[in-house]
Parts: structure tokens; sequence; C-alpha cells
């Protein structure tokens, strides 16, 4: 194994599940209780189900916690590792049909002009995000997919087309090279589901999630079709959006190359957990506000919706949760993380740029680098691939200082005002997927913008994850946007929500789920089709009514009557 994370992982697996196997037992057993025994105590269904105890210490093992001297406060592993790691290829179960696609560049090339107007325009989009061009450069032609449904559900579609019509046509197309799937004309008449990958933005994949997605299709007699967008910080917002995008287009109006029939807006379910389904949100609002027909509703399992951490729990509940105390930020350092200092990026570029002039004038001595820019405007494209013609594709993100300079001024500090003495200046970039200034965009931080007019949403949460206060806010937000007004600094960065008023918002409908004594949201165990699912054991589902909006940007939580408050 070339990736140490991996081999890492694998020498670590064995012990870990044998350890947590003799814990689980042993702490049934009657003994005084310790200051150690604090964090098992506050999920209890670990303690309960030693299958949910094995996968919650699974989960943390590629990801261990930092040693104990706050000045070497890094994850002993690089971005680079763990997205090897994470995109280690995992086989289909037998039980299941799975066709690997690319969606083509029509629809990416149709995504990238409906994702321009949702932002405003070609002026907007350069202000919010430095360009038109350089978020559609990619590394490979289209964006990597893959369907996936139920081998039974296959064979039941086939036995009723065959009914239907007879005779049953055999497949017409076959998947990706070197697949022995293929995408069977009968998947058409399933219902479908666009499904988004959870890993902070900048690791995950399909594979990563299989057995999951395979189970939701299972459970739904239908169809899924995962997408492997691309990551950051290689590819930073807007670039994930953008592929996600297409891929619903890609549903909605297939080219004719596409193996599938159009399917209608109202027959498809968007889906993701963690960034997915903040990746979710971020797609309906794009597709309100393009606009383009919107899906039956979305699915929303444990969604990151604030990427400032503006809220309570993101600090209180990291013992009982599987993401690291010190967040998904802190790695090895390397080549793509973290990024350069300011002056070292600036200075870099400065000497690419005039390579670059050195270059055209050797080839053509009248000839200079254009730069159509108004006199005094800050450069727009610095840092990016379509104004950095020699760099590679997977260095195109523009430099933070660059951004803030045209960006809202909502993250910014004023750089003259002294700092408390406990206090250290924030790196320009906190976040791999996006720069501090458009942290607060609600296409990257849903929780801070206008989330009315989409079409029904549930989310789903648990008491004892970092991401549930911002999930509850969120989930409120939907339901009474007429209640959370909107930033100025909001509107300035989505031209978009400049007329909106309270008059004319319009709820969404929400219905939320916050499971008690968990620390991730499970789907509910298997069960027959004409069987009710069986109620999880010390679990409770809230309704939004039972947590109660207590002002504009409040939120009074009924067990312990807290109030949570965002910086919106």
């Amino acid at each position: 194994m070339s990736n140490s994370l991996t081999r890492d992982a694998g020498l670590r697996l064995g012990p870990v599940v044998l350890d947590t196997f003799v814990r689980h037992y042993l702490a049934k057993l009657p003994r005084p209780s310790t200051a150690d025994d604090d964090a098992d105590d506050a999920v209890p269904l670990r303690n309960d189900e030693l299958l949910y105890d094995e996968v919650f210490h699974i989960v943390k093992v590629p990801s261990p916690p930092p040693p104990p001297p706050p000045a070497d406060r890094a994850h002993r592993h690089t971005v680079e590792e763990l997205q090897r790691f994470s995109n280690t290829r995992t086989p289909p179960t037998p039980a299941s049909h799975t066709t690997r696609i690319t969606i083509p560049p029509a629809s990416c090339d149709d995504a990238a002009r409906a994702l321009v107007r949702a932002l405003g325009g070609e002026d907007a989009t350069k202000r919010a995000v430095g360009g038109v061009v350089w978020w559609q450069v990619r590394g490979v032609r289209g964006v990597s997919a893959e369907w996936m449904c139920a081998k039974k559900d296959l064979d039941d579609a086939r036995r009723r087309e065959r009914a239907e019509r007879v005779s049953s046509p055999g497949p017409t197309e076959q998947g990706a090279e070197g697949e022995d799937e293929y995408y069977a004309p009968e998947m058409d008449g399933m219902k479908c589901i666009l499904y988004l990958h959870g890993g902070g933005y900048y690791f995950g994949s399909v594979d990563q999630e299989r057995y999951t997605i395979q189970r939701m299709a299972r459970k739904i007699h239908g169809r899924v079709l995962a997408v492997n967008y691309r990551l950051a910080p290689q590819y930073p917002f807007p670039c994930a959006l953008h592929d996600a995008l297409a891929a619903y287009l890609y549903l909605t109006t297939p080219p004719p190359t596409a193996p599938h029939t159009p399917i209608p807006p109202q027959h498809i379910i968007i889906a993701g957990d963690s960034a997915g389904g903040g990746l979710a949100l971020a797609l309906l609002q794009t597709l309100r506000d393009t606009p383009i027909p919107s899906p039956a509703g979305a699915i929303l399992i444990s969604p990151w919706c604030d990427l400032t951490h503006s809220f309570p729990s993101i600090f209180e509940n990291t013992h009982t949760d599987v993401i690291p105390p010190t967040g998904l930020s802190i790695h090895k350092p390397s080549a793509l993380w973290p990024p350069p200092p300011t002056d070292a990026a600036k200075q870099m570029r400065d000497g690419l740029r005039a390579s670059v002039r050195r270059a055209l004038r050797r080839t053509r001595p009248d000839a200079d680098v254009p730069d159509a820019r108004p006199a005094g405007a800050p450069d727009q494209r610095a840092g990016t691939p379509d104004a950095r013609a020699v760099d590679s594709p997977d260095q195109h993100m523009d430099s933070p200082d660059q951004r803030a300079s045209h960006g809202s001024g909502l993250h910014r500090t004023d750089a003259t005002a002294p700092l408390p003495a406990d206090t250290a200046p924030a790196s320009p970039q906190l976040q791999l997927y996006a720069p501090n200034a458009l942290l607060g965009h609600p296409l990257v931080s849903p929780a801070v913008g206008y989330l009315g007019g989409l079409p029904p949403l549930l989310f789903v949460a648990s008491d004892r994850e970092v991401l549930r206060d911002e999930i509850v806010y969120t989930a409120h937000r939907a339901a009474h946007p007429e209640r959370f007004p909107i930033s100025d600094d909001v509107r300035a960065m989505y031209p978009v929500l400049a007329d909106l008023d309270a008059a004319t918002m319009t709820p969404t409908a929400v219905h939320l789920q916050v499971y008690d004594g968990a620390s991730y949201p499970r789907l509910p165990p298997p069960s027959r089709a004409d069987a009710p699912a069986p109620a999880p054991r010390r679990r409770r589902a809230r309704s939004p009514r039972t947590l109660p909006v207590r002002a504009a940007g409040e939120i009074l939580l009924p067990r312990d009557g807290r109030v949570l408050r965002a910086r919106v």
C-alpha cells in the first residue's frame, strides 16, 4: 500500500475492533464511574448497540487525535493522502446493479451558464469568485458518476415491462469501459435520487459511501445517481456546485448520447450527507434563482450549513462526534494545504506573470499581456487558470487576499485595529472549500441565506453531533424565512436577494428529525416492504413545533432552555 494513511488505518483496524468489543461489554459491569466515562455516557446508543459502538471507533481511525503539545496540532497525514484513502475502490454487492458513467461536457456547459445567471451575471460572478472560466476547468472531460439500483428491483421492472409490452428489449448501451454492468432501459420507470456524498468538500467519494447509497436505492425500490464532484482545495467553490448542477441537468434534460430518458423534476429527490447536504441546499437555491424547475424534495442528512462555525454545538459536542476536535482544516502540510503566505503567493504570481510577458515578447516583440481592467480595479483573474495559461488545472485557486479585495466585508477585520493579548490573527483561509471572504456566501453557508421557496425538505440530525445547532437553525430559517432577516453583506454577495423583502418571502415545507442519544443519524433497519419499520430505540424525533423560535436569529432548545444565536 503506497498510501501511508491506508496502511496505518489497516494496521490499527484490528486492535480497535477488539478493544471496542472488550470495552463495550466491560462497560456493562457494575463499577464506579470516572471522568473517562463521560463521553460514552453522553451517547447511550454506543452503550446499547455493539455494532454502533464499533462503527463509531472505526470511523475515527483515519483521524487520530492531535498530539498533546499545542504547537504541533497537525494531523499526521496530508490532504492528498486522505483524498486517496477516501477514494479507495469498493466493489458493489452482488445484489446491486451498478453503472459507471461520465456526465458529458454539454451538461457541464449548460450548468455553467445557469450558475452564472444565479450568481447575478458575469460581472457579479467575477466579483464573487474571481472569474467565469477558471471553475469550469477540470482534469477529465465531464463529471464522474454512478447509477445504482437493486437487481431485484430491476428484475421486477423487467417483468412489468414484459407484461406491458409482451417482449422486453435488450440493453442498448454499455457502461464505462471495463464495467460489466450497463444502464438497463427498464430503469427509466424507477424513482430517482440524485445523491451528493459528504467529506467536508475536500475528501470522500461514491466508493466511500457505496453501501449506504445502495441501501437507499433498495429501500425506495428505485435508482440513485451518485456524483463524484470535484474536491477542494484543488477545485474550490463553486466547482462542486457546478458539478452538482450539471448532474441535475443531465437527469432532466439529458444529451442525445445519454442512455436514460428525461426524468421529470417532480420525480427526482436530491439527497446528501454532511457537506453533500450543504451542497444540496446550495443546489436548490441555484435552481430556485435561475429559475430551473425544482425537484420533488430533498433529504438532508446532517447537512453542513454553516462554514463560519457560529453555533455552540460545533465546540461542545466534539467528544461525542466522529469529527476530530480540531475540525477538518488541520492536516500535515503539503503542496495542497495549507495555502502559502500572502507575500509568497503574491511574489509567485508576479514572477509567473512576468515570465509569461517575457515569453510573449520573445515570440512576438509587439505583443503584450492584455489587461482589460479599469484603472485602479483589483485583478479579479489573478491566480486563476484562465489568467495563468501555463498553470496546471489543479492550481487555480484565487489567493485569499485577492478574493477579499473584491468580496464582501462580512469576515474581514481592520488590519490596523489592535488584537487582544490572547488572540492571534486568523489565516486568510480557514476552510479548504472557500476563502474567509466567501464563507458567508449563501451558496457556501446556506444557514445565512434565504431558504424560502424551496421544495419540501427533510432534515435529519442527531443530538450529539457537532452540526446539531446549525441544522436546527437552518430548518427553522427555511420554514419561517420572514422571521430571519437577511443581512446587507449577504445581499451584496448574492445579488439575487437584493430586492427581497419579508412580504415576498414564501415558507418552505420542512420536517426536522433530531435523534436523541446518537452521534450521527442512521438509516432505519431493513424491513419488509409491507411491514412498518420498527421505532428506533432511545431516540425521539422532534418536530419543528417543539423547537420554538424565540426571536429573529434565536432558537430555544427545550432540553436545557439555552438560546442559540447566529451571526446573520
